[in-house]
């Protein structure tokens, strides 16, 4: 069961490389726009969340500790 959800898994982010890399690029299409800063802000602010917390980990490392103590009853 494993190798068949990864064989399904490898077909469907091969297509998303296919065409992110080997598509060519249509010769109409000449202008291309930045994205919105409506949609700018909320991804970089997930970016900045994300390396922030990827190096300081105390905080969830502790609430991740705190939850597995919780499930395994060993509050105090």
């Amino acid at each position: 069961a494993v190798l068949v959800g990864s064989l399904i898994t490898a077909a469907y982010v091969w297509k998303i490389v296919e065409i992110a890399y080997f598509k060519r690029e249509n010769p109409l299409i000449t202008e291309r726009n930045e994205a919105p800063l409506s949609m700018l802000l909320p991804a970089w602010t997930l970016i900045l969340a994300n390396l922030y917390f990827g190096v300081n980990a105390t905080f969830t490392g502790s609430q991740a500790v705190h939850a597995a103590n919780a499930v395994l009853g060993l509050m105090p």
